[in-house]
């Protein structure tokens, strides 16, 4: 990092992201030949990566390497690819319950492996195709609680029934309620805004 800033090198951007109302900047430079630590006799590159919020933080990270890239980003995004293997790999043995064979018999359990591969591969060529690439990283198990919490949802309750709806389908049937649905509709709302008043009271 001293190097870097000592000798001017040249910043490259590398990702802009919002996280909890702050706005982050990533900008990247690589530092070749790099012969200064003891015991290590090869020259190695280093990328470095400074990452600095609208509030005014600034922090650096690093990684070292033998590898010599053709650019600053280059390193990144074969860690990111890396990152992205890995995870695939954890979804897939703890997730995706590719070890639950329900027989010792081989091709029951080639049957399951190959049928449990494909289907995480159609979901993931879905997920690539639609544009819905956060997702891809989410497990079973966190989307499964995301749709309980109704992050992606809502509920609509009447008496024992309910349903569970995209906030886009939902935002669409209220728009085209008649006078008298959206009326009553507002009623109910208020009544129920009412009796959490009073319960919280």
């Amino acid at each position: 990092m001293r190097i870097a800033e000592s000798f001017n090198y040249k910043w490259v951007r590398y990702n802009e992201y919002t996280k909890y109302g702050i706005k982050y900047t990533e900008d990247v430079t690589v530092v070749k030949d790099v012969d200064i630590w003891k015991g290590c006799d090869v020259p190695l590159c280093v990328s470095i990566m400074k990452i600095t919020g609208s509030d005014g933080s600034c922090r650096y990270w690093g990684l070292s390497s033998t590898f010599i890239p053709q650019n600053a980003r280059e390193v990144f995004e074969l860690y990111e690819l890396r990152t992205q293997i890995e995870e695939r790999h954890r979804q897939i043995k703890k997730f995706w319950y590719i070890n639950k064979f329900s027989s010792p018999e081989k091709s029951l359990i080639e049957a399951h492996v190959l049928f449990t591969l494909l289907t995480y591969s159609l979901i993931q060529l879905y997920l690539n195709k639609k544009h819905l690439n956060v997702l891809a990283n989410k497990t079973i198990t966190s989307l499964r609680s995301e749709e309980q919490m109704g992050i992606n949802n809502v509920i609509v309750y009447s008496g024992d029934y309910f349903a569970v709806l995209d906030l886009d389908d939902y935002t669409e049937i209220i728009v085209d309620l008649h006078d008298e649905a959206r009326l009553r509709l507002q009623k109910w709302i208020k009544g129920f805004k009412n009796r959490d008043k009073f319960r919280g009271g």
